[in-house]
Parts: C-alpha cells; sequence; structure tokens
C-alpha cells in the first residue's frame, strides 16, 4: 500500500474508443492490479464514474483522448487508484428514509414531470464529487440525496409529506448549478430546487420584511418623496430598535441620508 498518492502512465492502442475500453485494455494487457469500477458499460448503472481532467464524468460515454488524466471522485474514501469507498452512503439513505411509503387503495397513479426528470439518476454520484457545500461541516449530504427526497415528493403514490423536510435540506444548497452542468442524464437539480422552494413561499404568510424588500420600487418613491422626515425618524433610538427586531437590520448600521430626486426636463 503506497503512503502517498501518486500518477503512472499508459499507453493504450486506438482501438480503444472511450475511457472504460481504455481502462479494461490496461487491465487486461497491462496491469491486472488497477483498481476501477464499471457495470453496465452504457452509463446506466453509474459505477464507472471517475475524474476525467478534472471533472466527474462517466468512463463509459467519454471518448479517449492523448494526455487525459483520470483520477478517483472527490469527497469520497479512497480504496486504491481509481475506485472509491460508497459504503458512507448508507447511513444517509436510512436518515432521510429514501423509500415510498405506498398509499393505500390507490391503483393507478399519473406522475407529475418533475417526477420523470429526477428517476432519470442513474446514482453514478458526479454531484457529490463536484458539490462545494458538501462535507463543509454544515450537515449536507448533498444533490445526490436531495433528488432523491424531491422524487419521493414528487412521487404521487408516496403517503409521505415531505415538504417542510425539503425546506430545512435545500436551505443549505447555494444553487451554483455545478451539479446540473455535470449530470450525465441533465437532471436539472437547482431548477427543482427553486420549483419547491416557490411551493413553500406560497405556503408561507408574507412578512413586513419580506414584503418590503420586494417592493424596493415603492420604498423608494415613499422615501425619496419626503427624505428630511424619513431621514429624521430613522435617526431615533427606538426605530432603529423596531427595524433590528422587524426587518433584521442591526441597529448600529449607519443608513444612507435619502434626498429628494430632482426631474430634469
Amino acid at each position: 500500500m503506497d503512503s502517498h498518492p501518486y500518477m503512472k502512465d499508459y499507453n493504450v492502442p486506438w482501438t480503444a474508443e472511450t475511457v472504460l475500453e481504455a481502462l479494461i485494455y490496461i487491465y487486461d494487457e497491462i496491469d491486472s492490479t488497477l483498481l476501477f469500477s464499471y457495470g453496465c458499460r452504457y452509463r446506466v448503472c453509474g459505477r464507472c464514474t471517475i475524474k476525467i481532467n478534472g471533472k466527474p464524468s462517466l468512463a463509459c460515454e467519454t471518448s479517449i483522448r492523448d494526455g487525459m488524466v483520470l483520477e478517483p471522485l472527490d469527497h469520497f474514501p479512497v480504496i486504491r487508484d481509481l475506485g472509491i469507498d460508497r459504503s458512507g452512503l448508507i447511513d444517509p439513505l436510512r436518515k432521510h428514509k429514501i423509500f415510498v411509503s405506498l398509499m393505500e387503495g390507490l391503483d393507478a397513479a399519473i406522475q407529475p414531470p418533475e417526477f420523470f426528470q429526477l428517476i432519470k439518476c442513474n446514482e453514478c454520484l458526479s454531484c457529490i464529487s463536484d458539490c462545494p457545500v458538501f462535507n463543509q461541516g454544515l450537515e449536507y449530504d448533498g444533490p445526490f440525496f436531495g433528488v432523491k427526497i424531491a422524487e419521493l415528493h414528487y412521487d404521487v403514490r408516496n403517503r409521505r409529506k415531505l415538504l417542510g423536510y425539503l425546506e430545512s435540506y435545500l436551505e443549505k444548497c447555494i444553487l451554483c448549478k455545478r451539479c446540473d452542468i455535470n449530470c450525465p442524464w441533465d437532471i436539472k437539480f437547482s431548477e427543482i430546487c427553486t420549483k419547491i422552494k416557490g411551493e413553500l413561499y406560497k405556503r408561507k404568510k408574507t412578512s413586513v420584511r419580506d414584503w418590503l424588500i420586494s417592493h424596493p420600487r415603492l420604498v423608494g418613491f415613499l422615501v425619496t418623496s419626503m427624505p428630511f422626515q424619513v431621514n429624521t425618524f430613522f435617526k431615533k433610538y427606538f426605530v432603529r430598535r423596531m427595524m433590528g427586531k422587524w426587518l433584521g437590520i442591526d441597529e448600529r448600521m449607519t443608513l444612507p441620508e435619502y434626498r429628494r430626486i430632482s426631474k430634469k426636463l
């Protein structure tokens, strides 16, 4: 067992068309100790996913090119070479209860389009490997489990109500869209997140703070129509205390001075 990782060069004939074919050739003809994983050979199982030139990719569908750099996925313990340990996924699967709790007496179901988009996930784990929030001490298990929980949410056969559970989970997603870019099945997880957050917003009562933030033109018109009075009012101690309590604006923060807008003809 090597104590430090290192790179090793292999020369493969051009008869190999994909990275997976090249790895199989290396194993059969050059180095039988090379560790990697694969299954279906046609992007269905997701087991052959590795980093190719720094990007998580399916080895079975990536065309081979000269000078390629192959590495194991990030955020997973490396067993050896390109092989990773996926056993760490078992506990999150149990924690999030990734299974369908079937409704009684349901003979047929018409699933929404979001469900059919989400079930395309082949569990390649590219999204976890490329997620900047995963494994940062935020108790966020990554977009992979977000996809699985959202799939259960949109599954009309499932009797469990998961919208509230999704709210706390998706709060940690920063919508960077890196999981969208690298998904081999083009699952737009960020779009699903936005849609779910929209559903949550519709069910909530709008707070004073959210209403003011969502109407900047109206607020701007009101404060610039009587700037002297507004500036004087905002400097009062009890007003700043109320703004801190209701709007989340720290009372120590210096607010800008408003002035009347003069229109030029």
